[in-house]
């Protein structure tokens, strides 16, 4: 999968799930400084078997995802069963 199509479903993601996530486990790892963002970060990897690799641009501290590693081969073969379109 590209970057692009990772990215749709990380939006994805986030809107259904992500963003109702409201506890912070305290191995978070510190990425963008938000732990709002850097939890979901911390569960969109739990949950998808993805390590995402993001940047912080501009200013305006927009996140851009320019990469990803797979870490987990069936966490990411299921993710990908329910969220790809």
């Amino acid at each position: 999968m590209n970057t692009a199509e990772i990215s749709q479903i990380v939006r994805d993601w986030s809107d259904m799930v992500g963003k109702k996530v409201t506890d912070c486990p305290p191995d978070v790892k510190f990425v963008t400084g938000d732990y709002n963002i850097d939890r979901q970060l911390y569960y969109f990897e739990q949950e998808s078997g993805i390590a995402l690799h993001v940047t912080i641009k501009g200013i305006s501290n927009s996140n851009l995802i320019d990469g990803y590693e797979i870490v987990d081969e069936k966490k990411y073969a299921w993710f990908l069963l329910r969220w790809a379109r």
